[in-house]
Protein backbone atom coordinates (compact mmCIF):
# COMPACT_ATOMS: atom_id res chain seq x y z
CA UNK A 1 0.00 0.00 0.00
CA UNK A 2 2.59 2.33 0.69
CA UNK A 3 4.35 1.78 -2.50
CA UNK A 4 1.34 2.32 -4.04
CA UNK A 5 1.05 5.72 -2.44
CA UNK A 6 4.92 6.66 -3.67
CA UNK A 7 4.13 5.44 -6.64
CA UNK A 8 0.65 7.49 -7.30
CA UNK A 9 2.68 10.82 -5.55
CA UNK A 10 5.75 10.58 -8.26
CA UNK A 11 3.49 10.31 -10.98
CA UNK A 12 1.65 13.21 -9.91
CA UNK A 13 5.07 15.57 -9.38
CA UNK A 14 5.67 14.22 -12.81
CA UNK A 15 2.37 15.53 -14.21
CA UNK A 16 2.95 18.98 -12.78
CA UNK A 17 6.53 18.83 -14.91
CA UNK A 18 4.93 18.39 -17.80
CA UNK A 19 2.12 21.81 -16.74
CA UNK A 20 5.20 23.95 -15.87
CA UNK A 21 6.19 23.66 -19.38
CA UNK A 22 2.71 23.80 -21.32
CA UNK A 23 3.06 19.75 -22.15
CA UNK A 24 0.25 17.55 -22.08
CA UNK A 25 1.53 14.39 -20.12
CA UNK A 26 0.98 11.05 -21.60
CA UNK A 27 1.22 7.84 -19.27
CA UNK A 28 2.55 5.86 -22.15
CA UNK A 29 5.49 8.13 -23.35
CA UNK A 30 7.09 8.04 -19.62
CA UNK A 31 6.10 4.51 -19.29
CA UNK A 32 7.79 3.09 -22.16
CA UNK A 33 10.80 5.45 -22.21
CA UNK A 34 13.58 5.26 -19.86
CA UNK A 35 14.65 8.66 -21.62
CA UNK A 36 11.31 10.99 -21.06
CA UNK A 37 12.78 13.31 -19.12
CA UNK A 38 15.18 14.21 -22.01
CA UNK A 39 12.75 14.50 -24.54
CA UNK A 40 11.83 18.17 -23.22
CA UNK A 41 13.46 21.32 -22.39
CA UNK A 42 12.67 24.03 -20.34
CA UNK A 43 14.03 27.88 -19.11
CA UNK A 44 16.43 27.86 -15.91
CA UNK A 45 12.69 30.16 -14.50
CA UNK A 46 10.62 27.12 -15.18
CA UNK A 47 13.11 25.07 -13.95
CA UNK A 48 13.90 26.76 -10.51
CA UNK A 49 9.80 27.83 -9.99
CA UNK A 50 8.75 23.75 -10.80
CA UNK A 51 11.85 23.43 -8.31
CA UNK A 52 10.40 25.41 -6.10
CA UNK A 53 7.28 24.04 -6.48
CA UNK A 54 8.31 20.58 -5.37
CA UNK A 55 10.19 21.69 -2.39
CA UNK A 56 7.00 23.11 -0.86
CA UNK A 57 5.13 19.65 -1.89
CA UNK A 58 7.42 18.11 -0.28
CA UNK A 59 7.80 20.35 2.88
CA UNK A 60 3.79 20.06 3.30
CA UNK A 61 2.77 17.05 2.19
CA UNK A 62 5.21 14.84 3.23
CA UNK A 63 6.13 16.75 6.19
CA UNK A 64 9.41 16.95 5.33
CA UNK A 65 12.01 19.24 7.13
CA UNK A 66 12.65 22.10 4.54
CA UNK A 67 16.31 21.73 4.11
CA UNK A 68 15.65 17.82 3.80
CA UNK A 69 12.64 18.57 0.95
CA UNK A 70 14.97 20.74 -0.67
CA UNK A 71 17.47 18.28 -1.04
CA UNK A 72 15.27 15.37 -2.53
CA UNK A 73 14.11 17.94 -4.96
CA UNK A 74 17.47 18.66 -5.88
CA UNK A 75 18.12 14.67 -6.51
CA UNK A 76 15.06 14.98 -8.35
CA UNK A 77 15.80 17.56 -10.43
CA UNK A 78 19.24 15.96 -11.18
CA UNK A 79 17.83 12.72 -11.97
CA UNK A 80 14.75 13.38 -13.80
CA UNK A 81 14.61 17.41 -14.71
CA UNK A 82 13.93 17.92 -18.06
CA UNK A 83 17.10 19.24 -20.12
CA UNK A 84 17.67 23.02 -19.33
CA UNK A 85 17.66 25.85 -22.78
CA UNK A 86 20.13 27.84 -22.68
CA UNK A 87 19.55 31.61 -23.30
CA UNK A 88 21.07 31.74 -26.44
CA UNK A 89 18.99 28.69 -28.00
CA UNK A 90 15.93 30.16 -26.46
CA UNK A 91 16.28 33.70 -28.53
CA UNK A 92 17.69 31.59 -31.41
CA UNK A 93 14.77 29.58 -31.25
CA UNK A 94 12.18 32.69 -31.51
CA UNK A 95 14.00 33.92 -33.64
CA UNK A 96 14.13 31.62 -36.46
CA UNK A 97 10.27 30.92 -36.21
CA UNK A 98 9.80 35.13 -37.20
CA UNK A 99 10.36 35.20 -40.90
CA UNK A 100 11.20 38.39 -42.92
CA UNK A 101 8.14 40.50 -42.86
CA UNK A 102 6.09 38.71 -40.79
CA UNK A 103 7.42 40.74 -37.22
Amino acid sequence: MKNRIMLDDVLYIVKEMYNFIGVEYKRENVEHDPEWFMRHRWSEEEQALFQKWLVKHLHTKHRQRKDYAEECAGWFMHLYGFTTKKPDEEFRVRSQSCQPYDC
